[in-house]
């Protein structure tokens, strides 16, 4: 067992590769070691990353929702609940928009749940926290360490075609991969005084996270698709047979109200789902999935449309 304060997982990974090198030869230690991390976050260079990070916070924390969601109808014990969707039609929509667009999956996966988010609750934007590695600063890579943190980003949805909310969601996407390096306990003390001028806290407590590390393509990766793979919306929308939805774990251990995760699933799209069910029904969690499915379904069949995302509604 190894507990997330003494490593995250990209620093688990790293820890067995290095266990397999030295199984044959050892070498030199080359990656970032903890106490040269706590030492280089005392420096003038990673206070000022800290301080950006807390300018970048607070002013997109002008733009949260105070309620994202309302108290649910249906609240059960335990409180927690997990439920997974496993969808090859929306894997093979979710890479036909990324080679469309020239991006990875991740920022289309996104996309999704911001207009699925944005449906639930009826907001014009999603506001999240994108948990990110931090392992493309220098030094982290390899490094056996935590070093993986979360940075909120904010997707404007109402009236934007999805290929445009897939555009924005890349650009927040990176504006919170870049301020995702900070102080926790500054950013608390930030948190604590923005929720004392609001006289409430932002609700911010929704969570993305894109586990992925077999199946995850970079921006501009080319589909393996043969050319008899189904195109357009119908023949998709033809394997949706194949869907499945399993209800998992449920806990009384405190979470966010909202944590989707993209998991690896060879052939599939997978999304495991933890919710709050005093916020969000067991009916709506399975809605959220469902709508992330079809949303990217609707989004590969339409290249050139120019049809707005549907008004915001409740899911069904």
């Amino acid at each position: 067992m190894i507990c997330h304060i003494a490593v995250d997982a990209f620093g688990l990974a790293a820890l067995h590769d290095d266990f397999d090198r030295r199984h044959d030869q050892a070498g030199p230690v080359t990656a970032m070691q903890p106490m040269e991390q706590a030492r280089r976050q005392r420096g003038p260079g990673a206070r000022r990353a800290h301080e950006a990070s807390l300018r970048y916070f607070e002013r997109l924390a002008a733009r949260v929702p105070d309620r994202q969601f309302s108290p649910s109808a249906d609240q059960r014990q335990p409180r927690f609940w997990q439920v997974t969707l496993d969808s090859p039609a929306g894997d093979r929509a979710a890479r036909t928009l990324a080679a469309r667009l020239g991006l990875g999956t991740s920022p289309v996966l996104l996309a999704a749940f911001a207009v699925a988010l944005t449906h639930h609750s009826s907001c014009p934007r999603a506001a999240l926290h994108l948990v990110v590695s931090n392992r493309f600063r220098p030094g982290f890579a390899g490094s056996v360490s935590p070093v993986m943190q979360s940075c909120l980003a904010v997707i404007e949805v109402a009236g934007a075609p999805f290929e445009e909310v897939v555009r924005r969601a890349w650009q927040s996407a990176l504006s919170a991969y870049k301020h995702a390096y900070f102080d926790p306990a500054g950013q608390r003390e930030l948190c604590d005084r923005l929720a004392a001028e609001r006289r409430g806290e932002p609700d911010w407590s929704v969570v993305f996270n894109d586990r992925r590390v077999l199946s995850r393509e970079l921006p501009g990766a080319v589909s393996d698709d043969g050319d008899d793979a189904p195109r357009g919306p119908a023949p998709l929308r033809d394997e949706l047979t194949r869907t499945k939805l399993t209800w998992g774990d449920r806990n009384d251990l405190p979470a966010q109200k909202v944590f989707l995760s993209v998991v690896d699933r060879p052939g599939t799209l997978g999304l495991e789902l933890w919710a709050d069910t005093h916020f969000v029904t067991p009916a709506d969690m399975a809605g959220l999935l469902r709508r992330i499915e079809s949303v990217l379904i609707d989004g590969a069949g339409t290249e050139d449309e120019t049809e707005a995302v549907a008004p915001m509604g409740t899911v069904q």
